[in-house]
């Protein structure tokens, strides 16, 4: 058997060099450049990760923080299972409202405890709305306020309020209150034995500061003790 030319093994050496050459470079052209691991990657077009199975794309194992972010931009449809640590069901609402009597229960009264509501310390937005009704014009007064504040320290530097001689009242309370520590919030009318609800009513309240957390619509503070109690 003949040994091959030396022009044919150059041949064939080049033809193995090109056909390589090629294929990189449909590579290249198919799925870009690689990404370099411990090395910043730019790119000026969207990297996209698509898996062929159910499987995630992506899985990013570490001791330390998983993933970081360049800035503090909404991420659209991030599903995340917890929020610096809390489950969803760990974290009270952010916003309280709840309904106030029916038409033709008594005016509501603020020393009842389902008017009271156990806040954490705070500044709170609240509006109250009702209309009251009368078969004779009275003089009702209907506030909102912190509960011990104001009928155990007798302090009224931290009350909303307002008031009517008409037989036809809309109760129509809306500002800041403060929660102090260890207190809670009350609201309720006085001098309104001959009025009764209209309609049904409705009671807002909303942290204005971090600080403040609302606790559970199912849950009021006993008055006179402060504790929680089941509605």
């Amino acid at each position: 058997m003949s040994k091959p030319s030396r022009a044919a093994v150059v041949a064939t050496v080049l033809s193995a060099a090109l056909l390589a050459v090629t294929a990189n470079t449909v590579s290249y052209a198919a799925g870009g450049k690689s990404v370099l691991l411990g090395k910043t990657n730019k790119s000026a077009s969207t990297t996209t990760l698509k898996s062929t199975s159910t499987k995630p794309p992506l899985k990013l194992v570490g001791p330390g923080v998983p993933m970081k972010v360049g800035n503090s931009k909404r991420i659209d449809k991030l599903n995340a299972d917890k929020l610096d640590g809390f489950d969803a069901s760990d974290l009270s609402p952010t916003t309280l409202v709840d309904t106030v009597g029916a038409p033709g229960d008594p005016a509501p009264e603020y020393s009842s405890a389902e008017t009271t509501y156990a806040l954490t310390p705070g500044l709170y937005r609240v509006d109250l709305n009702f209309v009251l009704e009368g078969s004779t014009a009275g003089d009702p007064y209907c506030y909102v306020f912190p509960t011990d504040q104001v009928l155990v320290s007798s302090d009224y530097s931290n009350i909303l309020g307002t008031s009517s001689t008409q037989t036809f009242f809309p109760v129509s309370i809306s500002g800041v209150v403060e929660v102090p520590e260890g207190d809670s919030l009350t609201f309720g009318c006085e001098g309104s034995s001959g009025y009764t609800m209209h309609s049904a009513g409705r009671f807002a309240v909303e942290p204005v500061a971090s600080i403040g957390a609302i606790a559970p619509a199912s849950i009021r503070a006993d008055q006179s003790s402060g504790r929680p109690i089941a509605r």
